[in-house]
C-alpha cells in the first residue's frame, strides 16, 4: 500500500461513519469524526490497531440477554472490516440462511417455510436451536474458516494484510474481560446465569453479542452444518436464521434421523450442541412458532407473546396519561417510560409522542404481516382509550396510527410561548 491507498482507507472509514446507525456515541464523536477516521486508518494501515474496551449491559427482549457494545471507534474498524469481506463470506453461504443478509429477513425467512409447508412432500417439520451459541462459538475455527475464505479471494490484494490483522485482532479480542458496565439496568445483569455470560466460556471461546461483526462471523460459522444439511444429508426443506434452524420433511421419522445426524456433526466439527429442550417436531397443519409468528401454509399469525407485548405498552402509555382508576404497570427496564410512571398524569410532548408512536407502529407493522385486521382495529378501538385523544388510525386498513394535528399545533404553539 502506499499514500494514496491510506487516503482511500480514510475515506472509506468516513463513508462507515456515514452508514453506521445513530448511537449517542456517534453524536458525540461527530465533531471530531475527520481526525478519528485519519487515526484509525493510520493504525489500520500500519497494522497497530487495538480493540477498546467494549460496554457491558444487559436486555429482556425478547428474552434476557447479555450485550456488549463496541466503542465507536471500534464500531468504525468492524464496519470495515465486513465490507471488505462480506462479499467472500456471501460466496460460502447458501440461500436458505436469511440472518442479516442483505434482501433477506426474518419476513423473508417466513415466506420461505411457507412455501416449503405447502409443498405434499413436506408434511412435518422440525426446529432445533443450538445451545448458548454465540458464547459456544470456537473461536481458533472461526479464523480458519476466515483466513482461508479471505486468502482464496485475495491472494495478491493490496489489502489483504490490513484485512488480515483487523480480522485476527477482532476475533481473538478477549472482550468479557476487557469490559465495562457503564449503562442499561446493572441489576439486570446480575440476573444472567453465569453459564449464559461471556466471562464464564472456555479461553478462546465466545463472540460478543452486539456487534455487526459477531452477526457476519456467527453466520460464517453455521456454514458448513448448512452445506451437510443441504448437501450430505440432502434436506430439500431447510431454513435458518441465524442459529434457529427449521427443517421439513415427509415423515417424523425422516426429521428424527436428520436431527441425530445433525447433533453429530455439531459436537465433532463445530464443537456446538443442540438446545435439549428448545426442539419441536409435529405437522405443519398444526403451525410452527417461529420468528415472532405463528406459520400455517396459507396464512400468519403473530406470536402470542408479541401481542401481549403491545397490550403492555398500552396499557403503558395510558396509565401516563391517565393513572386514575388503572392500576401501576409493570415498570419497563427503559429509564424515560419508568420517569413517566412516576410522574403520571403527563400532558405528552410532541416528541414523546412521537416515540409513542414508533413503539405502536413496530408492532402494527409486525401485524400488518400477518392475518390480523380484526385485531388491529379492537386494539385501537378497546386498547387505545386516552391515546385516542392525541393517535388516529393513519387508514381506514388500520395498519398504523398517526399523531393527531391538534398535538403538533399545540407543541408549536408552546415552542413559541403562545
Amino acid at each position: 500500500m502506499n499514500a494514496f491507498s491510506l487516503q482511500i482507507l480514510t475515506q472509506e472509514l468516513l463513508q462507515c461513519a456515514v452508514t453506521t446507525s445513530a448511537s449517542l456515541q456517534k453524536s458525540l464523536a461527530l465533531e471530531s469524526i475527520a481526525p478519528l477516521c485519519q487515526s484509525l486508518a493510520y493504525d489500520l494501515f500500519h497494522q497497530t490497531y487495538q480493540p477498546g474496551a467494549y460496554t457491558r449491559f444487559a436486555v429482556n427482549d425478547p428474552k434476557l440477554r447479555e450485550i456488549y457494545a463496541p466503542l465507536f471507534r471500534d464500531r468504525l474498524a468492524q464496519c470495515w472490516l465486513v465490507s471488505q469481506i462480506e462479499p467472500t463470506v456471501e460466496r460460502q453461504l447458501i440461500d436458505d440462511t436469511f440472518a442479516n443478509r442483505s434482501g433477506k429477513g426474518t419476513l423473508a425467512a417466513i415466506h420461505r417455510v411457507q412455501r416449503f409447508m405447502r409443498q405434499p412432500q413436506h408434511g412435518h417439520f422440525l426446529q432445533l436451536d443450538i445451545q448458548n451459541f454465540f458464547n459456544s462459538i470456537h473461536l481458533p475455527t472461526l479464523v480458519s474458516m476466515t483466513t482461508n475464505g479471505i486468502m482464496s479471494s485475495l491472494p495478491e490484494h493490496p489489502r489483504k494484510a490490513c484485512v488480515m490483522a483487523l480480522l485476527m485482532r477482532t476475533i481473538l479480542h478477549p472482550v468479557a474481560h476487557h469490559a465495562v458496565s457503564l449503562s442499561g439496568n446493572k441489576t439486570l445483569l446480575d440476573t444472567i446465569p453465569c453459564h449464559k455470560t461471556l466471562g464464564a466460556s472456555p479461553y478462546q471461546t465466545g463472540l460478543p453479542l452486539g456487534s455487526s461483526a459477531s452477526q457476519l462471523f456467527a453466520n460464517l460459522y453455521l456454514s458448513p452444518l448448512d452445506h451437510f444439511i443441504k448437501h450430505q444429508l440432502h434436506v430439500k426443506g431447510y431454513v435458518r436464521y441465524m442459529d434457529d434452524l427449521m427443517l421439513l420433511g415427509n415423515s417424523s421419522q425422516q426429521l428424527i434421523e436428520w436431527r441425530e445426524e445433525i447433533s453429530t456433526f455439531l459436537t465433532h466439527t463445530l464443537r456446538l450442541t443442540l438446545h435439549p429442550t428448545k426442539q419441536h417436531l409435529q405437522r405443519c397443519s398444526q403451525g410452527a412458532d417461529y420468528l415472532g409468528y405463528k406459520i400455517y401454509p396459507h396464512y400468519l399469525h403473530l406470536r402470542t407473546r408479541n401481542l401481549n407485548k403491545i397490550r403492555r405498552w398500552l396499557a403503558l402509555f395510558n396509565y401516563c396519561l391517565h393513572p386514575e382508576g388503572s392500576p401501576p404497570p409493570t415498570k419497563p427496564d427503559n429509564p424515560e417510560w419508568a420517569a413517566c410512571i412516576q410522574l403520571a398524569p403527563i400532558t405528552p410532548d410532541y416528541v414523546l409522542l412521537q416515540k409513542m408512536q414508533a413503539v405502536m407502529n413496530s408492532y402494527f407493522g409486525l401485524m400488518q404481516k400477518a392475518n390480523h385486521y380484526r385485531l388491529r382495529k379492537k386494539l385501537y378501538q378497546y386498547h387505545f382509550c386516552h391515546l385516542k385523544h392525541w393517535f388516529i388510525p393513519a387508514n381506514s386498513d388500520y395498519t398504523s396510527v398517526r399523531i393527531k394535528k391538534h398535538a403538533l399545533a399545540t407543541w408549536i404553539g408552546r415552542q413559541h410561548g403562545q
